[in-house]
């Protein structure tokens, strides 16, 4: 049997092979612990410079006034509290932006590369005081260095780059809490807009993702979920980018399903809300009383056109399908298609109350128009040609069907060539409408030939039991 002897070590030798193993297992322990768990970093002492860089970036002061901590891990995270961003010169004392609380959880790899990839992005306690004057000048454009006389940087060059840097953003999650958003018009009417809850999804490689819940002017709330594709491929326009939205917003509804692009816009939509004059108050717009309506159809948008096929509308009690377009090509935006309308009350586009009766007369009817609302300086904005086929006609004396209008509106003035069934009886004639005069003007006529007049004749005069036959009937109005 052979004995093997190996050469002893020296005792200090020894020890100090054990201590730098242990001192080794101390590190990687200690790598390992900063990289799952996380070291916290007083980051204090980087105040100013980094208010001092902020503020150069932004054009305005900056200040970073409660605790600035950073979390060292393989994801980093930046959390600042009581950011304050000043209003620009001559917009007040008051701050343009105050921030509660903004936490940013960063990819360390990604970071190292100089690429922005964020897990968490979270802030709440937001409240953003937007304002815009009657020059147009507004206190959310920034002027920044790279705006300043002999900077090399293109300002061109700067917004071509911009779609290809937000594109490249990746943040897996989004958390906005308590954001208030203050607007100011011109009347310095401030109009309120509150976001309670706001996640989204912004991965690069994948859709977005939003939701979002608040109110505006505390008194109309609103939910919104949108569903989209890939961020990088909206930015591009290369693509059509999918999009699925729902908006609940003051108890209206309104759905789109399909795909935007800057070239070609295709979506499928649907609008409704159970009390149209209501809706209209909510949001301080002057609509309809009208009850209920809602409109659906399908939405193609190219450069400088709009249109609508498969359109199927309510208003009230009246109902219509058919097609439209619009041309904003010309100087003044150009309305066409057909439109075909089962039912069409007028009463609630004139102000009068769809719960009464319609007229049974012409005198009915002269003192239910006596109580009509109707601003035709609109007419001047405008251009159409529209074709309408009415098969009852509500808010008018008699029993109106199979009525067909061809609407032609050319710089504020409107001709409407019109053929109808009245009280059985077929009338035509055309209504003109001047809108283009400094006082507009308006005018009706109707004709009628060799035709039974018991039905009109009770409508004309409101006496029943006249009978006969007309040779030729007449009938103008004008409002000179």
């Amino acid at each position: 049997m052979i004995k093997l002897r190996f050469p002893s070590v020296p005792r200090p030798l020894g020890i100090l092979v054990l201590a730098s193993l242990a001192l080794l297992v101390l590190l990687i322990s200690f790598v390992i612990y900063v990289a799952l768990v996380g070291i916290a970093v007083d980051s204090s002492l980087y105040r100013k410079p980094l208010q001092t860089m902020l503020s150069e970036q932004l054009g305005r002061p900056v200040h970073l006034d409660g605790a600035l901590e950073l979390q060292l891990s393989l994801k980093p995270s930046l959390r600042v509290r009581d950011v304050r961003i000043a209003q620009p010169d001559n917009f007040g004392s008051s701050d343009f932006v105050r921030i509660g609380e903004l936490q940013v959880r960063l990819e360390l790899w990604p970071l190292v590369h100089r690429q922005f990839k964020a897990d968490t992005l979270f802030a709440s306690g937001v409240r953003i005081h937007l304002k815009q004057r009657a020059d147009g000048s507004n206190n959310w454009t920034f002027t920044s260095l790279s705006d300043a006389p002999g900077n090399s940087l293109s300002k061109d060059s700067d917004q071509h780059d911009l779609p290809q840097q937000i594109a490249g953003i990746d943040i897996q999650r989004i958390e906005l809490r308590d954001v208030d958003i203050e607007f100011r018009g011109v009347n310095d009417k401030p109009i309120v807009f509150a976001l309670d809850k706001f996640d989204a999804r912004l991965p690069e490689d994948g859709p977005v993702q939003a939701t979002a819940e608040g109110s505006v002017d505390n008194s109309m709330p609103y939910a919104i979920k949108i569903d989209g594709g890939r961020l990088s491929d909206l930015l591009s326009g290369k693509t059509a980018w999918p999009l699925a939205l729902r908006l609940d917003f003051a108890g209206g509804l309104m759905t789109a399903n399909g795909s935007l692009s800057s070239a070609d816009t295709q979506l499928r939509f649907g609008l409704g809300t159970p009390d149209l004059g209501k809706f209209g108050r909510i949001i301080g717009v002057d609509l309809p009383d009208a009850g209920n309506a809602g409109i659906a159809g399908a939405l193609h948008v190219t450069p400088g056109q709009i249109q609508i096929r498969q359109l199927s509308a309510a208003l009230g009690k009246s109902a219509m399908t058919g097609e439209l377009s619009v041309d904003t090509r010309e100087d003044r935006p150009r309305l066409s298609g057909a439109l075909t309308l089962p039912v069409l009350d007028l009463r609630p586009f004139l102000g009068q109350d769809t719960e009464e009766e319609p007229p049974t007369d012409f005198r009915a009817l002269y003192l239910s128009l006596a109580k009509a609302r109707l601003d035709l300086q609109p007419l001047n904005q405008y251009d159409a040609d529209l074709i309408l086929t009415v098969d009852k006609w509500l808010s008018l004396p008699g029993d109106i069907r199979n009525a067909s209008l061809k609407l032609k509106l050319d710089s504020g003035r409107l001709s409407m060539p019109v053929k109808a069934v009245i009280a059985s009886m077929p009338l035509k004639g055309e209504i003109k409408v001047d809108a283009a005069r400094a006082l507009p003007a308006f005018s009706m006529s109707l004709d009628a030939e060799n035709a039974a007049v018991g039905s009109l004749a009770q409508l004309l005069t409101g006496l029943p039991g006249i009978e006969g036959r007309l040779g030729r009937l007449k009938i103008s109005l004008s409002s000179e």
